[in-house]
Formats: C-alpha cells, sequence, structure tokens
C-alpha cells in the first residue's frame, strides 16, 4: 500500500466544518511522530482536538464546548453505546483511511447539534 499523507486528507475530509458550521482551522502541527489539527469556533466556544499519531497509529480526537472534554467514541458512545469499543475507530496498520471516514461519518451522523451549538456535551 503507498503512503497516505494524512494532513492534506484529514484536512480536505473535515472541511465540512468550516463550510457547515463555520469553524476556522486555528493550529495545523505537524511532528516527526503526528500531525494535529485545531478547528474553533469562537461564537459556539467549541474546539475539536484532531491528532494522528503514526508510531502508535492511534487518533487523538476530542470535542471541548469550554466545559468539558470528550474523545470522540464516548461521545458518540453516548448516541449508541457499541461505539464505545474504539478499536473500531482507530487505523489499523498503516491504512488510517477507512477510520478517518468512519470518525467523520459518525460526526457528520450525531454531532451536528453540538457542532450547531445546539448541544452541549
Amino acid at each position: 500500500m503507498p503512503f497516505l499523507d494524512y494532513k492534506p486528507i484529514a484536512l480536505e475530509k473535515f472541511s465540512f466544518l468550516v463550510t457547515d458550521y463555520g469553524f476556522e482551522l486555528t493550529e495545523v502541527r505537524s511532528e516527526n511522530y503526528g500531525t494535529f489539527l485545531i478547528y474553533g469556533n469562537k461564537e459556539k466556544k467549541i474546539v475539536l482536538n484532531l491528532g494522528y499519531e503514526y508510531r502508535d497509529q492511534m487518533f487523538y480526537y476530542f470535542l471541548n464546548d469550554g466545559i468539558k472534554r470528550l474523545t470522540f467514541h464516548d461521545f458518540f458512545g453516548k448516541y449508541d453505546p457499541s461505539l464505545l469499543y474504539w478499536p473500531d475507530l482507530m487505523p489499523k496498520g498503516d491504512d488510517f483511511l477507512p477510520a478517518l471516514e468512519k470518525n467523520i461519518a459518525l460526526l457528520k451522523k450525531y454531532g451536528h447539534n453540538f457542532l450547531s451549538g445546539k448541544e452541549k456535551l
């Protein structure tokens, strides 16, 4: 399998946060062990931290409403307890794309009210 560069793929896949919900990309940080994207919406007081550590093959995805911070799988688990089993939401080997797409699909499915500022964590 060819090497997939997380940063441009994640920027494109998470672009709906900007176009649909008015978020701004406030930070992009690439390190030798991973890439981290931070999106924020000051008006709604919401921050999303989206990190991928290459060495550990782990997503570190968090939602923060200024009061509470939840991982994506904890947030999704509020709506579907089977999603609390987080390995299904993590990369398998070097192929992060299926897990990335699953996280995004679930965020779109369960996160609309939160991302719109209508719901707190």
